[in-house]
């Protein structure tokens, strides 16, 4: 496969390692790897020998451009960096962190919207995963909401966003129209959280930075990645969110492009209300203050 893939990973040996596994099967010709610094004396062995087991388990021929950092940046910043880095160096890539395995299907299918989206600035990204399973399963979707459980995107979509927005307190109004009430609830308190130094997230930002710039991301038919990290990552916890099974076929001949990308407000209504109840979605725009209230007693 000539895509460029970006591989993220830190210090997780046994997803990482599953991941360059599942590579192997179609090969890429170009694999970008990006690791974050070491956050203590301790670490440092642990991620200098994973990283040089990475490098060996990529045994085909393949060009390898490497990103290890010798300073620990964190989730935000790391993440951020190794994405404009990737997209400086190519026009269209493929991004994978280390606990989110693609299924044979994934590749076929990014490689075709790739293609079909190319020249149409209302797409930003296209998710390989799909958490909606019992509702227009067989359709892509288009949403406004950023997924980056394995995601591709094209460089003029990416480079340059501001890993700043939404950390300041002013808001542009422009990321809440259009909305359900529910993720306009979502969106607020992501802000909330971002604002109050809740999260340290590269994600957020760029799910605002698309949101200001109107753009949507496609859903794929199928879901196309399995998130081994539930319950392991560094911002993935046990009971918040559950996995599902990922599809191993895709036929671009099911597919229907569309001339007009626009946002399927029933799939996002059905999204956000499987994954928030009532209370939650009530009282979710106040999740930041309420947890830095929560730290003071």
């Amino acid at each position: 496969m000539k895509i460029p893939i970006l591989l993220l990973f830190f210090n997780r040996k046994d997803s990482i390692i599953q991941l360059i596994e599942s590579l192997q099967a179609i090969k890429p010709t170009r694999i970008y790897l990006a690791c974050d610094g070491a956050r203590n004396s301790e670490e440092l062995l642990i991620v200098d020998d994973l990283r040089q087991l990475v490098l060996d388990k990529i045994n085909w021929d393949c060009k390898v451009e490497t990103r290890f950092l010798n300073k620990n940046l964190g989730c935000k910043l790391a993440v951020h960096s190794a994405v404009q880095w990737f997209f400086n160096n190519v026009d269209q890539g493929i991004v994978l962190e280390d606990d989110c395995i693609p299924s044979s299907a994934f590749f076929d299918y990014v490689e075709y919207m790739l293609s079909a989206y190319r020249d149409d600035n209302r797409v930003a990204t296209i998710a390989g995963r799909r958490d909606v399973c019992d509702f227009g399963l067989g359709n892509i979707a288009f949403s406004s909401k950023f997924f980056c459980w394995g995601w591709a995107s094209w460089s003029d979509r990416v480079l340059n966003n501001d890993i700043e927005f939404g950390y300041q307190k002013s808001f542009p109004a422009k990321c809440l129209s259009n909305l359900s009430y529910c993720e306009k609830q979502h969106v607020k308190g992501i802000h909330n959280m971002m604002i109050n130094r809740i999260v340290n997230s590269w994600a957020y930002s760029y799910d605002l930075i698309f949101r200001e710039k109107s753009q949507l991301h496609i859903i794929p038919p199928y879901n196309y990645i399995h998130n081994v990290g539930i319950g392991v990552g560094t911002h993935t916890k046990t009971g918040r969110v559950t996995d599902i099974e990922s599809r191993n076929s895709f036929s671009k001949d099911s597919i229907r492009i569309g001339s007009e990308p626009k946002r399927d407000a029933a799939y996002m209504d059905k999204y956000f209300k499987s994954k928030y109840s009532f209370l939650k979605t009530l009282l979710f725009p106040y999740i930041g203050f309420l947890k830095v209230i929560i730290k003071k007693f």
